[in-house]
């Protein structure tokens, strides 16, 4: 890759190799912007920032040797920028470099240049196209042009820059304005566009005073003499590219890769933007049509499936035929991916996700050729579900993203491919301060994270009971789902901010017909409206302790903290601590007495692997006390508590996650009173 300023007069750009040991020097003190500065390149490369006249710009983009991609925006600055433009130039002001990529390639899809569409090219030499300036240089090239005529029906009334031979001789104040050419008196005002027409300029000063033919003259040799800063890019090279994109991004420029790519590579006879608009339309009865409207996750996935690499430069290195080829696995992907999500972690749309990046991986995973799917193991659900909450809860994707992205890319892949991968092995802590610190904001990863662990608890309705439709409210997935457990008015009238009442720790999935029969009263008042059947249930399922009626604020974001952080723990397949506090059919630290048989598995087992029970006198157990001996040594559940020395970590997972069987749950329960002494 080469990267040059531009060179002297010249129809088009000097070669790199000309700027080699020299800078360029400015005849006037307006025109040194972004010149002379040599930048060192590693083994023998330059760089060099240089400009382009004003009057080579204009010249440049007439012969259409430079050029606007397909992906960039259209012309957008309005006259008055346009004018603050020339006042810039005029004073010598910095406004940034014009990025321009010089290429071999000409690309299937090009933009007009504002209203000027834009003549071919000599094919004998490359093409300069603009990756970043596009306004800037739309901006001086209209003014100061006459031989281009604009599109019918365009507006180019921004063209109409005059300077004002009364405005304020101030550094601050524009000395150009915008103006209808009708409103510009001959008098106050002189067209700009002129200063590189003979002919009118020569008709436009002839009714000039001395005085005002001097001034128009030095204004107008300043911006002969301009130079607009332009750093040159030569390569066709496409990671190189890449690289260029992403850092131009950082700086806040947005740029489509997706329309760099499809300009660069698809040829009319696959067209890329029709099948992933297909597809969008495919994953809209699934809620997820979203997908469709970014279509760079769209091509990282792709990327990911096609080349394992799904940062720019792996994008921009697609080969159109492999992905024309692929594309129905990659479609198998996408939808293995957003089948799991939707079914393993009740994700019912796109803004339910934490990262959208996650979704990359699983596409990787999922991604297999016509007639074949992956046959999910227990092993690696676990794997990836362990994935999912510690990249959430971790905010894996918040930075050093694509290092991050490509590491689980390939990990997914393995997983698929071995059974067994270090997928899940990512950085993982969390504290009550998550859930006490954080507000509650929809569209905020934090929050995103939080509502979907409440979700896993499959939540149920304060007021009834029963479990809420999960898919429509995350479907829905608006501010009315979720209200206060402590109601807003009640701690706003005992002091407490805004911030405070909007933690994490104080929001639970609540209808708005809910809220509303529960009140604005205390909790402690609130308790009898819920069904007293379910109340237990009710809370459990909102992962409350029963501390909420104590009417304690403080106390009850402590306690309901120590749950979320369990759960959030236990979901991540990290270790527990056992808390206090817990409500409904759970344990505090150690099962309850009597034994309760609906008591989820989960928390069970987990206490049995604390505990380690002797695994000879389970088996005694089974033999001697267990009527259904043979039922239990044929269930897989029973057999790896049996052998819970040998158990790997997924198995031990399998039995975590197992549960929900009232079988399991009775033969555990029975094995716990057993080695107590008490059956």
């Amino acid at each position: 890759m080469k990267v040059a300023g531009a060179g002297p007069v010249d129809r088009h750009l000097n070669p790199p190799e000309a700027y080699q040991g020299r800078t360029m020097t400015a005849a006037s003190s307006h025109a040194a912007i972004g010149r002379g500065v040599t930048i060192q390149k590693p083994r023998g490369r330059r760089r060099h920032l240089d400009g382009l006249p004003i009057r080579q710009i204009v010249s440049r983009v007439t012969s259409g040797s430079i050029r606007v991609p397909a992906f960039q925006r259209g012309f957008v600055w309005d006259a008055d920028r346009v004018a603050f433009l020339m006042d810039s130039i005029y004073k010598g002001y910095p406004f940034g470099a014009i990025i321009l990529w010089r290429t071999k390639t000409k690309l299937t899809s090009e933009r007009a240049l504002g209203p000027f569409t834009l003549p071919d090219r000599d094919p004998d030499y490359p093409i300069d196209y603009v990756l970043d300036g596009q306004q800037r240089l739309t901006s001086t090239f209209g003014v100061f042009q006459s031989e281009l005529q604009p599109t019918e029906g365009t507006d180019t009334s921004w063209t109409n820059i005059f300077y004002d031979f009364l405005a304020s001789v101030d550094l601050q104040e524009s000395r150009f304005v915008a103006l209808p050419s009708g409103q510009a008196g001959s008098s106050r005002y002189f067209p700009i566009s002129t200063f590189f027409d003979v002919t009118a300029y020569r008709r436009a000063t002839s009714s000039l005073d001395e005085s005002q033919a001097e001034e128009i003259d030095r204004v107008q040799a300043t911006f002969k003499e301009a130079i607009l800063p332009v750093q040159l890019i030569e390569t066709d090279d496409r990671s190189s590219v890449a690289i260029v994109f992403e850092r131009v991004n950082r700086l806040g420029i947005k740029l489509d890769i997706f329309q760099l790519v499809s300009a660069w590579t698809w040829s009319d006879e696959f067209d890329l933007q029709g099948r992933f608009s297909d597809l969008s339309e495919e994953l809209e009865r699934f809620g997820f049509g979203q997908i469709g409207d970014d279509s760079n996750l769209l091509l990282r996935c792709c990327a990911a499936i096609v080349a394992g690499d799904a940062t720019a430069a792996g994008m921009l290195s697609l080969s159109g035929s492999d992905v024309r080829d692929r594309f129905d696995e990659i479609r198998n992907g996408v939808l293995g991916a957003i089948d799991f999500l939707r079914q393993n972690l009740n994700i019912q749309r796109l803004a339910n996700l934490p990262y959208p990046t996650q979704l990359i991986p699983l596409a990787a995973f999922f991604a297999t050729p016509p007639g074949e799917e992956v046959q999910l193991s227990f092993q690696q659900r676990a794997v990836i579900n362990h994935w999912f909450w510690r990249s959430s809860f971790g905010r894996r994707f918040s930075s050093g993203v694509q290092k991050s992205l490509n590491r689980d890319i390939a990990e997914a892949i393995r997983l698929r491919k071995e059974g067994d991968s270090a997928l899940a092995d990512v950085p993982f802590s969390l504290e009550a301060d998550y859930f006490v610190e954080n507000r509650f904001t929809l569209g905020v990863v934090n929050t995103t994270t939080f509502v979907l662990l409440l979700a896993q608890q499959q939540p149920r309705s304060f007021i009834s009971g029963n479990h809420l439709h999960l898919s429509e409210v995350l479907q829905r997935y608006n501010r009315a789902e979720f209200h206060h457990c402590f109601p807003q008015r009640y701690l706003k009238a005992r002091g407490y901010t805004p911030d405070e009442i909007n933690r994490l720790v104080n929001l639970a999935f609540l209808s708005s017909a809910d809220n509303k029969q529960l009140g604005s009263s205390a909790p402690s008042m609130y308790r009898n409206k819920i069904s007293q059947i379910h109340q237990n249930d009710v809370l459990a399922s909102a992962l409350c302790p029963s501390s909420l009626f104590d009417d304690d604020y403080e106390a009850f974001c402590d306690a309901r903290a120590a749950l979320l952080v369990e759960a959030a723990r236990e979901l991540a397949g990290m270790p527990s601590q056992p808390a206090s506090g817990r409500t409904g059919h759970r344990f505090n630290s150690e099962p309850e007495a009597d034994g309760d048989l609906t008591a989820p598995l989960s928390e069970v087992a987990r206490y049995r692997f604390y505990t380690k029970g002797n695994a000879e006198s389970f088996e005694a157990w089974m033999t001697e006390s267990c009527p259904d001996v043979n039922l239990v040594r044929q269930d897989p559940l029973m057999a790896d508590l049996v052998n819970y020395d040998e158990v790997n970590r997924y198995d031990r997972l399998r039995i975590q996650d197992a549960a929900q069987s009232d079988f399991a749950g009775e033969r555990v329960n029975r094995w716990e009173h057993f080695e107590s002494g008490e059956d």
